[in-house]
């Protein structure tokens, strides 16, 4: 299975990730709001969970698609005897 990605293609992937990261997110809300009401303690806390959060999630998703890609046998090395 060959996956090629021309230059259109990664200049869309680019766009779209981009406009993405640079929106604000309901964490962003979540964060500004529990540190109004609460002060910096509660908002760094709050901070440190989002963060845990998504190192959590993305661990899922890659060790997630590696079993899917081990599952359907298009990972691995070729061995070379």
């Amino acid at each position: 299975m060959e996956l090629n990605l021309g230059f259109n293609g990664i200049l869309a992937l680019f766009v779209a990730m981009s406009v993405l990261a640079a929106v604000p997110s309901v964490s962003v809300l979540a964060v500004s709001a529990k540190s109004a009401s609460f002060g910096f303690v509660h908002g760094a806390c709050t901070v440190a969970g989002i963060v845990l959060g998504d190192i959590f999630f993305i661990l899922f998703v890659v060790f997630g698609l590696a079993l899917l890609v081990e599952a359907m046998g298009l990972g691995g090395c070729p061995r070379i005897d």
